[in-house]
């Protein structure tokens, strides 16, 4: 299977007075299921007719090939030949799904669904395939849809940790965050070691205002991947929230030491350090930051942390300038 379907904010005076705030990062993408590396014998006969039959296996293996330009012809072919191979409609909708993805072109994701769509008006069991449509729909922003092929994926297989956890993701945009957060939890009884699906769960607590349920649900994440540098920069903020900026501190530091590009945990570390009244490190952290954010091409992200730079600047004047007044 392929895995790919997971702001910052102030607090404390001094740093609400500046318009300091801390990033988090989005939300986790959903998993989108394929089909096995390499080809495996096809239970039953896809088809009686020898043209297709060639075409839908020529398909197969340039597919476990990474050939995916002409496996996606090769399986037209087949479907030209002979329309009823669901499974030729299901390889053909992964890989215009993947794709859409890459490209982010909307045509292509849209193609997927209509292929999955197609595929299971042939083959409505194919759980696979609602779970891929279900991944499809995601990341077209039709999550009541996704929602719908999640649950037809669960009926037909029950035991899909991942499935569950997408689920998850698709409730958890539309708000549906009790919801979720039962999803969540479905897919940690089933894969106890799902580090993701922890993560996400902490997301949802978080917005619930559930801090204590949030950090346990980050520290379980971290426990199971102690290099999930998005975790620590999440607990750090749920810690930061709830005013214990030393603790943050160590949790952005630990996200930084796994991920020395994660700018966004430079940035909090920044913020994180001002409201200590450490400067002269708070502006190492952002002028950091503000580097990593310009060379991710993330030019909002940059000017805020300059802005943040700038005010801080202008407090270290202003104390210097009473320092001078005082020895006058």
């Amino acid at each position: 299977m392929l895995k790919t379907p997971f702001s910052v904010r102030l607090f404390a005076t001094a740093a609400i007075a500046l318009g300091f705030s801390l990033f988090n990062p989005t939300a986790a993408s959903p998993l989108l299921a394929q089909l096995p590396d390499t080809p495996e014998p096809v239970e039953g006969i896809v088809t009686d007719d020898v043209e297709a039959a060639i075409a839908f296996q020529t398909g197969v293996t340039l597919y476990s090939e990474g050939n995916w330009v002409p496996a996606e012809a090769a399986f037209r072919e087949a479907l030209a030949a002979d329309p009823d191979i669901a499974i030729a409609y299901f390889y053909l909708g992964t890989i215009l799904a993947e794709r859409g993805k890459r490209q982010s072109d909307a045509t292509l994701t849209q193609n997927a669904i209509d292929a999955y769509q197609q595929a299971l008006s042939l083959d409505p069991t194919l759980s696979d395939v609602h779970y891929n449509l279900g991944v499809a729909f995601y990341q077209a922003g039709q999550n009541q849809r996704a929602i719908a092929a999640y649950k037809r994926a669960i009926a037909n297989d029950p035991n899909r940790a991942r499935t569950r956890y997408n689920l998850g993701l698709a409730q958890q945009e539309l708000g549906m965050l009790t919801e979720a957060i039962g999803s969540y939890k479905q897919a940690v009884e089933l894969d106890p070691e799902f580090a993701e699906a922890y993560y996400s769960m902490g997301m949802s607590h978080k917005q619930l205002g559930q801090t204590d349920a949030a950090i346990t649900a980050y520290r379980a994440a971290i426990a199971i991947d102690n290099k999930y540098a998005a975790a620590h920069n999440n607990l750090g903020n749920v810690l930061a929230d709830r005013g214990q900026t030393a603790a943050a501190i160590e949790s952005y530091e630990q996200a930084i030491k796994v991920d020395d590009d994660y700018a966004a945990a430079h940035y909090n570390l920044g913020v994180a350090l001002y409201n200590q009244s450490a400067l002269k490190q708070s502006k190492k952290s952002l002028e950091t930051a503000r580097t990593l954010f310009l060379t991710q091409n993330q030019l909002e992200n940059a000017d805020r942390a300059e802005t943040m730079l700038q005010k801080i600047v202008q407090l270290e004047q202003q104390l210097e300038a009473a320092r001078a007044k005082e020895r006058s």
